[in-house]
């Protein structure tokens, strides 16, 4: 298998940026790697906001230990809390792992 195609495949599959370590290119690989792991913060950090604020509503007593009630909030919470966050996370993600692998396959043709 030809470097510049395992590095792609581990840039896909493993972590953005992998591919960029394997071909030696640190700063940049370090740089994707980064990039994402911002990514997955501003991805998750939002839901376990949601999640504890639901959590303690539940425990003074606000919201009912009803699964209907519980969802309800979860649902208006989403909507009002997490979309616009999640979304600009989850089109970060998915625009460093493209970015990372279209790099990774230029680097593999321009040094071939």
């Amino acid at each position: 298998m030809k470097p510049s195609v395992k590095a792609a495949l581990y840039s896909a599959f493993v972590c953005p940026g992998a591919g960029h370590l394997l071909q030696g290119h640190k700063y940049r690989g370090y740089g994707f790697i980064a990039l994402t792991l911002l990514s997955l913060i501003m991805l998750i950090n939002p839901i376990f906001d949601v999640a504890q604020r639901i959590s303690n509503q539940i425990l003074n007593g606000e919201i009912a230990l009803d699964p209907t009630v519980i969802m309800k909030a979860i649902h208006l919470s989403v909507y009002k809390d997490i979309l616009v966050t999640a979304n600009i996370g989850i089109l970060l993600l998915i625009g460093c792992w493209v970015l990372a692998l279209l790099d990774c396959i230029r680097e593999g043709v321009t040094h071939s």
